[in-house]
């Protein structure tokens, strides 16, 4: 955990650092939809059966610091909207769903230019989760999506992520706005 702390913060401090990096738009805020798909139960009868995970859906928080046209440092929640929900021995188990929150770097490899004024790119990022419940969990995470942008600031993604330490995959799309 030290070392994707350590990591985040290392590049932070050179972007920061470097006023090369200079950017028109510095800050992006977006709201969008996610289907959780995470593994953990906090019942004991049900924690080690064999299950099928039903989507859990929420709703999806993102802003990001932008050091330049490459690197962000993005803060998300997504809170869910309904119970978490298993399929158990044909039965249909449902317990309260915790929120995540994610904090970290991500990465723009490359832009395509698809208009004069819009662009894709692929963006992947570090993170760290953490999943508020009764007690509060941290997992190393990884995410990517396609981000379209245009020269009026207009955003929008479709990603997922994937968290090691709470078995978590999470589907998600959304629009925003850079300032």
């Amino acid at each position: 955990m030290k070392f994707f702390a350590n990591c985040i913060f290392s590049v932070a401090a050179a972007l920061m650092l470097n006023p090369a990096y200079a950017y028109e738009r510095k800050f992006e805020l977006s709201f969008g939809t996610s289907q959780m798909l995470v593994d953990e139960v906090d019942r004991v009868d049900v924690k080690n059966s064999k299950k099928i995970i039903l989507p859990t859906t929420g709703a999806l928080l993102i802003s990001e610091y932008l050091w330049s046209e490459r690197w962000g440092t993005m803060l998300a929640a997504n809170l869910p909207l309904e119970t978490q929900k298993f399929l158990v021995n044909n039965e249909l188990v449902e317990e309260s769903a915790s929120a995540t929150c994610l904090l970290g770097q991500r990465y723009t490899p490359f832009n395509w230019q698809i208009t004069e004024k819009a662009s894709m790119s692929p963006q992947i990022g570090v993170f760290v989760a953490a999943m508020v419940g009764e007690k509060l969990e941290l997992s190393p995470t990884v995410a990517g999506r396609i981000h379209i942008n245009d020269d009026s600031g207009f955003t929008m993604y479709v990603g997922s992520s994937a968290s090691y330490g709470i078995k978590g995959y999470v589907l998600f799309y959304g629009i925003g706005h850079r300032f």
